[in-house]
């Protein structure tokens, strides 16, 4: 075992470690982009330019450098299995604004490296956490309502351990999976999947929210007659059906149906 202090960020560093791997064991099996950094949350209009760069330096910038300066001991096997460590953050955003599109960046460039080197031998692929109790995000799981809240949005209700990434990190560094190339691995627990479900007429006048795990069914009242009304109530009936609830209990009849996407990661 070798443990090497580097900024990854800083190109110097990055060869200074390529070169210790090269002279201790010759060779590079498997490279894992893992570090990454985050800020304080800050809207984008506030957002530093500073922060910006530096959190894209160290997210982005520092794979890009530790890939290129070890994947030439994996060109000359003709082997070899990068990892990238993206985050749901690309899909869902948080409220740190540099931080998901850093991670939709890494996810990219994986999908870059994967049809690039892949002709060399080399795979590339990314896993995406989800929400993951450790030590450095205990800090938003201490308060026992602010766990039920987060935990009651994923559908396998519970945190992701950190053992579930390495897991996941583990297989596609392995042999069994060596045809998956260019691929993102989301390990979050089925959160990603979530919806909220919106039927809402005029809300004006009120609304009902029907809690369903996951799900919420949202109706109110005061219909406008020139909508497709009966169409409209059967989808609600069908909705109603699968929660156990009576249309009955809704005041006034469903007019218009949207899907919202409600998958904001908080914290």
């Amino acid at each position: 075992m070798l443990a090497v202090h580097c900024d990854i960020a800083d190109a110097g560093s990055v060869a200074a470690m390529a070169e210790l791997t090269r002279s201790r064991f010759g060779r590079c099996d498997v490279l894992v982009n893992n570090a990454a950094i985050s800020g304080a949350p800050v809207g984008l209009e506030a957002l530093p330019l500073a922060l910006w760069d530096r959190i894209f330096n160290v997210n982005l910038r520092g794979a890009l450098l530790c890939a290129q300066a070890l994947v030439p001991m994996m060109f000359a096997r003709q082997s070899g299995s990068i990892v990238n460590v993206a985050s749901i953050a690309a899909q869902a955003p948080t409220r740190v604004g540099a931080y998901g599109p850093t991670k939709a960046a890494l996810q990219a460039l994986t999908r870059q490296m994967a049809v690039e080197w892949g002709p060399r031998g080399l795979r590339a692929n990314s896993v995406s956490p989800g929400m993951i109790r450790t030590p450095l995000s205990e800090v938003h799981y201490r308060e026992p309502a602010a766990l039920q809240a987060r935990t009651s949005r994923i559908p396998a209700r519970r945190l992701g351990l950190p053992a579930d990434i390495a897991s996941a990190v583990s297989f596609l560094a392995s042999d069994a999976s060596t045809y998956i190339n260019g691929q993102d691995l989301v390990v979050d627990g089925g959160f990603l999947k979530t919806k909220r479900l919106v039927l809402r007429t005029d809300i004006v006048r009120h609304s009902v929210i029907l809690p369903i795990g996951a799900k919420e069914i949202v109706c109110g009242g005061s219909a406008d007659p020139g909508l497709h009304r009966r169409a409209l109530r059967l989808l609600a009936a069908q909705m109603l059906v699968e929660t156990r609830h009576d249309l009955d209990e809704i005041a006034g009849p469903v007019a218009v149906v949207e899907l919202v996407d409600q998958n904001v990661v908080p914290g």
